[in-house]
């Protein structure tokens, strides 16, 4: 799976998520965030499930509070 195989789950997960970060509802610099880690969960990695729209700020804030090893 490549890069199409990411854009197409990424513009999903912003689709469904109405192109807006769910802890702000900002709709400027989205990223989408996995909520299982990328790297631990290949077999999820595009499951639109577990993907989240965030936008920048807040992507940042998730990743510094939520250091939690899973």
């Amino acid at each position: 799976m490549g890069h199409r195989t990411y854009r197409e789950w990424r513009k999903a997960v912003i689709v469904r998520d109405r192109a807006m970060c769910v802890e702000c509802g900002d709709k400027q610099e989205l990223n989408v965030h996995h909520l299982l880690p990328y790297a631990k969960f290949q077999q999820f990695r595009f499951d639109i499930w577990n993907g989240i729209t965030l936008c920048k700020i807040c992507h940042a804030r998730t990743h510094s509070i939520n250091k939690v090893t899973i």
